[in-house]
């Protein structure tokens, strides 16, 4: 499935593949629709992450919703980057 949306021409895909399994310990070759609610929930999440790291690297990322180790939530952004109104994100 991941060949199909990060195609080896536009990705490194061997990195794509080994970030979810390493983020979900799921390495057994199961098909999504047989994962637990919970293994999906970090295979989502780590998609997420795989993804969002992509973009800060090509500098298409303007800002993240972040989490404190006390458990807040605040808006990172990329050096530069002023964000006075949420909306403005799109």
């Amino acid at each position: 499935m991941i060949l199909g949306y990060a195609p080896k021409h536009e990705n490194n895909t061997s990195r794509y593949l080994k970030f979810p399994k390493d983020k979900t310990g799921v390495k057994d070759g199961r098909k999504i629709k047989d994962f637990a609610p919970e293994e999906f929930e970090k295979l989502w999440r780590a998609i997420e992450t795989y993804e969002g790291i992509e973009l800060a690297r090509r500098g298409e990322l303007d800002a993240v919703v972040a989490i404190s180790s006390a458990g807040n939530l605040y808006l990172r952004t990329r050096p530069g980057i002023e964000i006075t109104n949420l909306e403005d994100l799109g």
